[in-house]
């Protein structure tokens, strides 16, 4: 019989409440506000009683706090739609339905068949969302437990679908670099792979991984819901039979202590069960980072083009086409004297920084990429200006694709934190003992396992975001309209325009050999008839220009300068503007 001296009920229903709500360490509360004021969506319910209420105004500017995330998701969408308008109506084209920027999956054309390529753009902000709003739930819900020790019924769910869409987004990206990859060296490699060999392949990881996924979140939230379920039950008997202790015969405190023991095996389960439910979901992360290097192998072949391109601008100047570049950097020739050259001589050794007859490829690196793009934006057009186009376009691209690669590496490196810290963990005291360090142990060990995903994940997506969007708006200049005679109607836009770079070779130097031809003059239609009305728009398109930053979104023409001795090259058929450039009707690529 119990010791009647004292409640016993009251100190079981002590033991499981610590076992339940337990203290989190100093500066939990505000750890999480912090954590949700980056992606959650309304926090006013969770800050109603919070002292540190204001300390979480000054941090949101509102007090119903923004989703920073979410909205720079929606904001880039808006951003990129808008950019591929101005693309369209620049090449004085309809804007067709097939031009839309929000089309999900497409099948583009190889020499192996088709293949199927996703548009990140609106694919990977979708998961984006779903994974923010896990992200919101569980810092919500984890202040509403830990904090105010109320109902841990909805952070079950949170924790274990978590990883899921974050698995998605990152599979997403792999899937739009190694496409790209493909694309991009379809005409020079020697390794042909099927095309439907990769559409299986994709398409079935990310099924797969996405059944994988629900079925293992819906095992540990039902793992969940039964502790829970118990630990109510074991409560409001606890409850009754302390108010009525004096009258509550033995047996009853008999039947609390097995109640009291079968809530501790359904909570050591609840935790046991991340073995086998969060596991998929971070093994499958962590294929993100290993498949992804084929982004790091298109960034090193982007980067050779880039050096190549600049080398060739260099020696297309270097053999004596003074005309063009004149052309290029200024629009017009005023004198065609031998002294006016000299000057332009002059002018061009001070810019590539060497003597300009000199053949040597290597002086191209000391140009620096503000003097191509002040080439590439000069008015008319040249065999000079459409290379360092060229060169804008390629160096736009593999910047924006290693910040994709940025954010894949930290989902993976998080994801395999995580594998360490709690499936390793779990297995182990799984399969050697029957304790549970991070259910019992040091509050630290507990936090750094459960919320390091929700604090690493959107941290840096949305510094990735910003960059993507600003580098977005930065594409919506005024060089792109009709207006400020930028294009005209024969032009051909991003959506159409084949890209020919040439190779590197080992006999570069030797093969730039072909005196360009110095008489001759390229015809360019004007865009629209000129007048009073047309310059008075030029200068305010000019000084939007330079409040803001002209755009930098220039396509680059097909360069057939040399004819039929010009080098052996290297073709890129639509696909780095269709995937990188973030603007072909066949293919996007983004971030």
């Amino acid at each position: 019989m119990q010791n009647r001296t004292e409640n016993p009920y009251t100190t079981m229903m002590v033991s499981l409440d610590a076992l339940v709500y337990r203290t989190p360490s100093p500066g939990f509360r505000t750890r999480m506000i912090v954590m949700v004021a980056i992606n959650v969506l309304w926090v006013r319910d969770c800050t109603r009683h919070s002292r540190y209420r204001h300390f979480f105004f000054l941090l949101t500017h509102l007090n119903d706090g923004p989703c920073r995330l979410i909205i720079s998701s929606f904001v880039y969408l808006g951003m990129s739609q808008y950019e591929r308008r101005a693309k369209a109506r620049s090449a004085a084209g309809p804007y067709r339905t097939k031009e839309r920027a929000f089309w999900l999956f497409r099948r583009v054309e190889r020499p192996s068949g088709k293949v199927l390529i996703p548009n990140h753009r609106t694919v990977g902000v979708f998961f984006i969302i779903l994974a923010e709003i896990c992200s919101m739930g569980f810092g919500l819900d984890a202040i509403e437990t830990y904090v105010y020790h109320r109902s841990m019924s909805h952070i079950l769910g949170w924790i274990s679908f978590s990883l899921a869409p974050m698995f998605e987004h990152g599979w997403i990206l792999v899937w739009s670099n190694f496409t790209t990859f493909l694309l991009t060296t379809d005409k020079y490699s020697g390794i042909k792979v099927s095309s439907r060999l990769v559409n299986v392949f994709f398409i079935s990881v990310f099924v797969i991984g996405s059944v994988l996924g629900i079925v293992a979140g819906s095992v540990h939230t039902y793992k969940g819901s039964k502790f829970w379920e118990s630990y109510t039950q074991l409560m409001t008997l606890l409850k009754s039979d302390a108010a009525a202790y004096l009258n509550v015969p033995a047996l009853n405190y008999e039947l609390a202590q097995l109640h009291l023991a079968r809530t501790h095996c359904l909570y050591n389960e609840f935790w046991k069960a991340g073995t086998y439910t969060w596991g998929p979901n971070i093994m499958s992360a962590l294929a993100v980072l290993v498949v992804n290097f084929f982004g790091l192998f298109l960034c090193r072949t982007l980067n050779r083009q880039v050096e190549f391109q600049k080398a060739q601008l260099f020696s297309s100047v270097a053999i004596g086409s003074v005309r063009g570049v004149m052309e290029a950097t200024s629009g017009n020739i005023n004198s065609k004297s031998t002294a006016s050259r000299a000057t332009w001589r002059e002018r061009l050794s001070s810019l590539f920084g060497g003597n300009t007859r000199s053949r040597d490829g290597g002086r191209s690196s000391k140009v620096s990429f503000s003097e191509i793009r002040r080439m590439s934006k000069a008015p008319g057009r040249s065999h000079y200006k459409d290379k360092a186009r060229t060169i804008v376009i390629l160096s736009r691209a593999r910047t924006e694709l290693l910040l994709a690669l940025a954010y894949l590496s930290q989902f993976s490196l998080a994801a395999g934190f995580i594998a360490i810290v709690v499936v390793a963990t779990l297995m182990h005291l799984t399969v050697t003992s029957s304790t549970l360090t991070i259910a019992y142990g040091p509050w630290w060990i507990f936090e750094s396992a459960a919320f390091i995903g929700t604090w690493s994940y959107p941290a840096l997506l949305l510094l990735i975001l910003n960059a993507l969007t600003y580098q977005s708006f930065r594409e919506i200049g005024p060089t792109r309209c009709k207006w400020l005679g930028f294009v005209n109607g024969n032009d051909a836009s991003a959506n159409t325009v084949e890209t020919v770079i040439a190779a590197p070779t080992t006999r570069e130097s030797d093969e730039w050999t072909v005196e360009p031809d110095l008489n001759h003059e390229e015809k360019q239609e004007p865009a629209v008839a000129p007048g009073n009305f047309i310059r008075t728009r030029r200068k305010l398109g000019a000084t939007f220009a330079r409040i803001f930053g002209a755009g930098k979104n220039l396509e680059p023409k097909l360069d057939r300068s040399n004819g039929p001795c010009q080098p052996r090259v290297l073709e890129i058929n639509l696909a780095i503007d269709r995937v990188i450039k973030e603007e072909s009707e066949d293919r996007t690529f983004d971030v």
